[in-house]
């Protein structure tokens, strides 16, 4: 989390399709950090206690997970999630 300075030149960029000519110097702000994976899956990075998730084949599994603000506490999102229809892959 933080502020980064982002700069780009001439030559540091390519594109097929555009000719990039203005370079303006910009700035990433990264507000959340990534808080890891909840049951059911297990997350061994964040907790090496944990041994890796396996679930059976066409299965389906609720993927949830936490974002957290730059003081640790958990962020919540203001609108109800957009449901997708599952696609066989």
């Amino acid at each position: 989390m933080g502020t980064y300075p982002i700069a780009c030149s001439q030559g540091t960029i390519i594109s097929e399709k555009y000719y990039l000519k203005t370079f303006i110097p910009g700035t990433l702000t990264i507000d959340y950090r990534w808080k890891g994976f909840l049951q059911p899956i297990n997350d061994p990075i964040r907790d090496p206690s944990q041994t890796a998730s396996v679930f059976k084949a066409g299965s389906t599994v609720p993927v949830k997970f936490q974002l957290g603000k730059y003081d640790g506490t958990s962020v919540q999102a203001n609108t109800a999630p957009i449901w997708l229809s599952p696609q066989k892959g």
